[in-house]
């Protein structure tokens, strides 16, 4: 199984039942191993989110304590802001949009707004995530690959 620390073996349960084409498969541990999924609270300072949230594409630079994102969005997305929370060893940066009025003809046209945050620091050596992917972001490398 994939964990955040890399790859784990674990023993499981195997079920095969007529129909399928693959097992049901299941962790087998001891009872209360496995705790429920708890819902995560956000962050104090964190901006409210708009409707629909946007990816950072690309870090463009970093200035001191400034730092330039591209924001994607779509060609007829209004109200564009970019959003920074920052923690002691990560930046997470994105953007977000209130979406045409319903019923708007609007081209499928992708676009990338370049966009300007402060910090309450300097990045340093501060790592930049993308909130939509999760993916670091360098000057230099934007995220489509």
């Amino acid at each position: 199984v994939s964990t955040s620390s890399g790859p784990a073996t674990v023993p499981v349960w195997s079920f095969r039942a007529e129909g399928l084409s693959h097992p049901i498969e299941v962790v087998a541990v001891a009872p209360g191993v496995l705790v429920p999924r708890t819902d995560p609270t956000s962050p104090t300072g964190l901006a409210q989110a708009g409707p629909t949230l946007d990816p950072a594409d690309s870090l463009v630079g970093v200035d001191g304590a400034t730092i330039t994102i591209r924001i994607g969005h779509g060609a007829c997305d209004g109200e564009l802001q970019a959003h920074v929370v920052e923690f002691d060893d990560l930046i997470v940066v994105g953007g977000t949009h209130t979406p045409p009025p319903a019923g708007t003809a609007c081209p499928a046209i992708y676009l990338s707004t370049p966009s300007a945050l402060t910090l309450t620091k300097p990045l340093g050596d501060r790592v930049v995530i993308d909130v939509v992917t999760g993916q670091p972001r360098f000057v230099g490398i934007d995220g489509s690959g």
